[in-house]
């Protein structure tokens, strides 16, 4: 790659950086079915990295290798999107201190009896 690819691909990987760390953080804030929705949004990444990597191999051919290198990082960009979207949504689980916490951070009634 030459001339603005070199830009691109740093671009790429930046995006791809960016995408990971919201990943992680996703699926150690997440819970339940947003959790799992979060898991699909990093397989569909996952694989269309494969698959670019796998067309760089195979065809070895520049266009397509740029062609898949763009892609991933579109995809890269709304993944990254739709985690903050998930993490910042209502349904996010909000962190508690222990068991005395409920979800919104209030304190709970003892049950006596």
């Amino acid at each position: 790659m030459d001339g603005a690819w070199q830009i691109v691909k740093w671009v790429w990987v930046a995006v791809c950086f960016i995408w990971l760390v919201v990943q992680v953080v996703a699926l150690r804030r997440l819970k339940g079915d947003l959790k799992r929705r979060s898991m699909y949004v990093f397989w569909v990444v996952f694989v269309l990295m494969v698959v670019s990597d796998w067309i760089r191999e195979v065809f070895e051919f520049a266009q397509a290798t740029r062609i898949g290198m763009l892609v991933v990082g579109v995809a890269a960009t709304v993944a990254t999107i739709l985690l903050v979207g998930m993490l910042r949504g209502p349904d996010a689980v909000q962190n508690v201190d222990g068991p005395d916490v409920d979800g919104d951070g209030h304190i709970r009634r003892l049950k006596l009896g």
